[in-house]
């Protein structure tokens, strides 16, 4: 798990790519499971137990677009 300070820390990119490289050692296609409660409750509201401070749209989509470049997406979930 990464949590979003350490995310944001050097960027989307350094802070998910090694994750990935770990990951894609391993597996070639993924399923992408977003829980809603990782955006930041002023952008999206699914739980009243979203934390302030989560994902913007743009960091996730970021993150959507990195794991694209690396894996297939063969499914995936949104969840609240």
């Amino acid at each position: 798990m990464i949590s979003v300070p350490a995310f944001r820390e050097n960027g989307v990119a350094a802070g998910f790519e090694s994750a990935l490289n770990d990951l894609a050692e391993r597996v070639s296609k993924v399923h992408v499971h977003i829980d809603l409660d990782i955006l930041d409750p002023e952008i999206a509201t699914a739980s009243h137990l979203a934390p302030p401070g989560g994902l913007t749209l743009k960091e996730l989509e970021a993150a959507l677009v990195q794991i694209s470049e690396k894996f297939t997406i063969r499914s995936g979930a949104l969840t609240a």
